[in-house]
């Protein structure tokens, strides 16, 4: 790997090919190598400004590495660099099959949030898994090496709904552990 700087994407401070698909095993070994790199630790006896830069380095390295590591960050990231800038207030979904099964997940969820059942939350939490799965793969679709305009504006409905999904997913998640306690 190459010298670590602030000015780089997240793509090249990892030494990646800069496309959408990566090799999840290869980002966590660089993630690895620049954490070594970049922890404030290995600078403890250096000057009080390469301190700050190790701290702030190592900063953007977990970023980095947060953003690159979820598919749904990565795919927002990946816009960005193709200069799509995403409005998640203005952002909606005009599919009207994707909306009502949405309003059947979230009356199911609804109903969980009263009668709570385990093999119910189970259930549920199956099909967001599955349904947010077969949205990062139509993202990995839609994302390929090249960067076509039509691509890019149907990679934001995808992350639109992948959004729905994921705060689903974590409403899910807060019932679970508020019934567990």
């Amino acid at each position: 790997m190459g010298t670590t700087s602030f000015n780089q994407d997240y793509f090249a401070l990892f030494d990646l090919p800069r496309r959408y698909a990566l090799d999840g095993s290869l980002l966590h070994e660089r993630y690895r190598a620049l954490q070594r790199a970049t922890h404030p630790d290995s600078h403890a006896g250096g000057s009080d400004q390469a301190k700050r830069l190790a701290v702030q380095l190592a900063a953007r390295v977990n970023e980095a590495y947060r953003v690159l590591k979820d598919p749904l960050l990565r795919a927002r990231y990946w816009l960005e660099l193709h200069g799509v800038a995403l409005n998640d207030e203005a952002q909606t979904v005009r599919d009207g099959a994707f909306l009502m099964a949405q309003m059947d997940l979230r009356e199911r969820l609804g109903e969980l949030k009263q009668t709570f059942s385990e093999q119910d939350a189970r259930a549920l939490a199956a099909e967001i898994k599955h349904q947010l799965a077969a949205l990062q793969d139509e993202l990995a679709r839609a994302l390929g090496d090249d960067s076509k305009q039509e691509k890019m504006t149907h990679a934001q409905g995808l992350i639109a709904k992948a959004q729905f999904f994921t705060k689903l997913q974590s409403e899910l998640d807060e019932i679970s552990l508020f019934r567990a306690e």
